[in-house]
């Protein structure tokens, strides 16, 4: 008998002394145990998978680097290419490559959940443990609105170090996937010289999701904000928009809108009514004093828009790229120019 298999029966038959060990504790609702009994076992005969895996993978370990790398392309193809921040560069030496591919490999953990289990919670911070990203290799889960199925791939913001996660998402159905955490990513990354061409690729996207997932939110919360104080939306637009961008974060990379001491307030000027965030004069002076002489953001300090389309929050948002540096390496940390 093949061991996973063994593995399988022995964790089937431990399930099932367990489940009759509490059916003799007079405390137990047995109607209900019952039920999560058969709940269980329909679980853990999905998951075979996972003992396989875990074989599959001491092989792999004892296999030479080349070799690794090599039975890695071919055994984890599709799922690397769900990734975009795994696509090597032009200018990647094929060698490079597959060691990149057999040290993430080695990383890489599996997992299976059942239908409607919360796998992504609202509020998560990318860099704890328990934020991981996902790679599904069979089943459906439900992601900001979208369904993602075989070869879809969910939580690729753990390439921001000090991100937090403003999306939830929900398993339809039993799904097996690949997970990675932030940490094992980055310790690959930087285990090694061999691996700088893809550190580039991985901070340019992370570049990129950081300013995407700020736009979001800026412009969320602004729209919201301009839908309480007006219903009609001719009068909306005319509300213009005046933020002191440098005190969207402060100096410690605090971005304002998670601060729950700032919120937006209406103000009345000449020319009409702006939307602005709360301000005091010790957080002005605390911000006057962090930015920096040559900064392209103390030059656009106030930036009034008329009305927030995608391409003028787009504008907008292209003047923080200094702060948005917070969200991919931290508040302490500096980067390499590209």
């Amino acid at each position: 008998m093949d061991p996973h298999v063994s593995d399988y029966h022995k964790t089937m038959d431990t399930l099932n002394d367990y489940m009759d060990e509490l059916k003799k504790s007079d405390e137990m609702d047995r109607n209900r145990l019952a039920e999560f009994k058969i709940k269980l076992r329909r679980y853990f005969n999905q998951s075979k998978a996972l003992h396989k895996d875990k074989y599959y993978k001491d092989v792999l370990k004892m296999m030479s680097p080349g070799l690794q790398g090599e039975f890695s392309a071919l055994l984890y193809k599709e799922s690397f290419e769900a990734v975009y921040f795994f696509r090597p560069p032009k200018e990647c030496d094929v060698n490079k490559r597959t060691l990149f591919i057999s040290a993430v490999a080695c990383k890489l953990q599996s997992a299976s959940y059942p239908g409607l289990e919360r796998i992504i919670f609202i509020g998560e911070q990318t860099c704890e443990p328990t934020s991981k990203m996902y790679i599904i290799r069979k089943g459906i889960i439900g992601c900001g609105g979208r369904l993602r199925r075989f070869g879809h791939c969910i939580g690729e913001d753990i390439i921001l170090k000090h991100g937090t996660r403003r999306y939830m998402a929900t398993t339809l159905s039993f799904v097996d996937t690949l997970t990675l955490t932030s940490r094992d990513l980055y310790d690959v990354l930087e285990s090694s010289d061999d691996f700088k061409a893809q550190r580039k690729v991985v901070r340019r996207a992370a570049v990129r999701l950081a300013f995407r997932d700020t736009i979001r939110q800026v412009v969320r919360r602004i729209r919201a904000y301009k839908l309480t104080i007006c219903r009609n939306k001719e009068e909306r637009r005319k509300i213009s928009i005046n933020i002191n961008v440098e005190m969207l974060w402060n100096n410690k990379g605090v971005f304002a809108f998670d601060d729950p001491n700032k919120r937006l307030v209406t103000m009345e000027t000449r020319d009409g009514r702006t939307v602005g965030l709360e301000q005091n004069d010790s957080n002005v002076q605390e911000a006057k004093e962090d930015a920096d002489a040559s900064d392209p953001i103390k030059a656009f300090a106030a930036v009034e828009v008329e009305d927030l389309s995608p391409m003028d929050a787009l504008l907008f948002i292209q003047k923080w790229s200094k702060h948005c540096q917070t969200l991919v390496q931290g508040p302490a940390s500096r980067t390499d120019t590209d």
